[in-house]
């Protein structure tokens, strides 16, 4: 089977998709996968139901001291400037790549030691900082717990200890 390509970008078609051969299990096997398959649903679905209402609560008194963040945190943001791509090098972390509090490393840019080196004088990221975006989707922030590898910030607010 040959798959053909239009534009640089590879297709088949539903003639070759037909010709396809599939294992096809006794009737009795497909009822038991069914069955199974439904279970691991229910739990998903059960999953996502407590996941969906779930609500932190957390009470706020406002009689509390209120201090400016800058106070309590040393607040600064990475680069604003795009370091040239490069194959290897570090992660260079934007918005894109802060997703559900977690650093997401599967898709970004990488940058020399010398770009690296220029944003991180101002922005480096040590373990036990909080990193949040600031373009695009903002908030979402991001506690860096532990860290095995360096990398960069662009566009991403930095707030340290102080």
């Amino acid at each position: 089977m040959s798959a053909s390509a239009a534009v640089n970008q590879a297709s088949i078609n539903t003639t070759a998709i037909k010709s396809f051969l599939i294992p096809l299990p006794p009737l009795e096997v497909q009822e038991q996968i069914v069955v199974e398959l439904d279970g691991y649903q229910n739990i998903i679905s059960g999953a996502r139901q407590i996941a969906d209402n779930w609500k932190p609560k957390i009470d706020i008194d406002p009689e509390w001291e209120k201090v400016k963040l800058g106070d309590v945190c040393d607040v600064r943001d990475g680069t604003h400037d795009s370091p040239k791509p490069v194959e290897k090098g570090y992660p260079l972390i934007t918005s894109k790549n802060i997703k559900n509090g977690e650093l997401d490393f599967s898709n970004v840019t990488y940058i020399s030691e010398e770009d690296f080196k220029k944003v991180s004088q101002r922005s480096y990221v040590d373990a036990g900082d909080v990193i949040m975006p600031m373009i695009g989707t903002i908030g979402g922030a991001c506690l860096i717990k532990s860290k095995e590898k360096d990398f960069a910030i662009k566009n991403v607010a930095l707030f340290k200890k102080i």
